[in-house]
């Protein structure tokens, strides 16, 4: 449901508009929700201020009729679709940021296998002291 409120700049205080939902009256800082096609015919008014949001875009799409030619008139728009009014009138779609991947450190290749008899050998080597050196 888009959202309407007096602009700064209005000429009055307040102001009693139908929302398709009933009567409601404005002010300059309080709005109240009001339907994608009765908001059309505010549009190109500099009295009030509209706010679409992501959930509009469906009603907005299907606007037909005198609906869509007050809209096409606000924006200044000889021929224009539903569609065309939602891209832009509506904010863009935020796209999720990829996770940036992080390298995993590369794993050696072991070169020759180890048998049972190196093993031994290794083992029975003596360490060495490091206060010998």
């Amino acid at each position: 449901m888009a959202d309407i409120r007096l602009s700064e700049t209005s000429s009055g205080r307040s102001q009693k508009i139908n929302t398709g939902l009933g009567s409601s009256v404005i002010t300059r800082e309080e709005g109240c929700p009001i339907t994608v096609s009765k908001a059309t015919i505010y549009m190109g008014d500099d009295n009030f201020i509209i706010t679409f949001t992501e959930d509009d875009r469906k009603e907005m799409e299907s606007l037909e009729g005198k609906f869509l030619g007050f809209a096409q008139k606000a924006q200044a728009m000889d021929e224009a679709s539903g569609n065309d009014l939602s891209k832009i009138l509506l904010p863009k779609k935020s796209m999720p940021k990829k996770a940036v991947e992080v390298p995993k450190k590369a794993v050696k290749k072991v070169k020759g296998m180890m048998s049972k008899k190196t093993v031994e050998e290794e083992s029975t080597e003596e360490p060495l002291d490091e206060d010998s050196e």
